[in-house]
């Protein structure tokens, strides 16, 4: 049986593709299942969003149908799985994950490979030799510069405090 990178093991008990037409058409379930171990196995990922590079499915999700089980227990239309909003934690997992809505996932993103060692926010600004408060505004669908900083921890609590405003908007 051939593996799913190089992991997953498609054990499911139907086709998890169909025809629609010319249309070839993957099973929801199994398209996310799929892009979870893409995130957590594929090299050439890894290569263009280093922050994936220490992620890890549960043993039991290497199995499509164990996931699939998870998966219609608790999906919920047009939501996004997340591992990192309970726990922050690097592993797929039935505990560690949910369905959230798309603003929400993207709520918190911390462009870890972007920002490098600095807090969630957080970047050295070369030119104004600097730190730079960023922040992504998903109302409006833009990014907000916040402002310069002599310290990642300034820099960081006015991210925050945008945060926090617009978790209330």
């Amino acid at each position: 049986m051939r593996r799913v990178y190089n992991v997953g093991i498609n054990n499911a008990e139907y086709p998890v593709y169909r025809r629609d037409g010319g249309l070839r058409i993957m099973c929801p379930a199994y398209r996310t299942w799929k892009a979870m171990l893409q995130r957590a196995y594929d090299p050439k990922m890894h290569a263009r969003l280093p922050t994936y590079s220490d992620v890890t499915v549960a043993k039991e999700w290497h199995y499509f149908r164990k996931f699939k089980a998870w998966y219609d227990e608790n999906y919920v239309d047009g939501w996004q799985l997340d591992k990192d909003l309970l726990f922050n934690d690097l592993e797929y997992s039935p505990l560690t994950c949910l369905f959230v809505p798309t603003w929400l996932n993207c709520f918190t993103v911390d462009c870890r490979s972007a920002r490098g060692k600095w807090p969630i926010g957080v970047s050295w600004h070369k030119k104004a030799n600097k730190y730079q408060a960023r922040c992504w505004n998903h109302i409006s669908g833009k990014r907000e510069n916040l402002g310069y900083f002599s310290s990642p921890k300034c820099a960081h609590r006015a991210w925050l405090n945008r945060k926090v405003d617009i978790a209330y908007q």
